[in-house]
């Protein structure tokens, strides 16, 4: 997530040395355990797509070789 900045001014509003600055707002600190739990989870969904992307390549070259056969 990034931090969003909301400016204040619209066309009509007062000129920019009146103007206030843009606020940005704070974003809550996700707790240690919540982030390494997503954190785990990230890398077994990785994990699972780096084994499907291996296995499908290797059991249609088995398939292949075994039609050949």
């Amino acid at each position: 997530m990034a931090l969003r900045a909301i400016d204040l001014a619209t066309l009509d509003g007062p000129s920019r040395i009146e103007r206030p600055l843009a606020t940005v707002t704070a974003l809550p600190v996700a707790p240690r355990a919540a982030a390494l739990g997503a954190a785990r989870r990230e890398r077994r969904r990785w994990f699972a797509l780096g084994a499907v992307m291996l296995a499908v390549p290797f059991t249609a070259c088995l398939a292949v070789l075994e039609v050949v056969r």
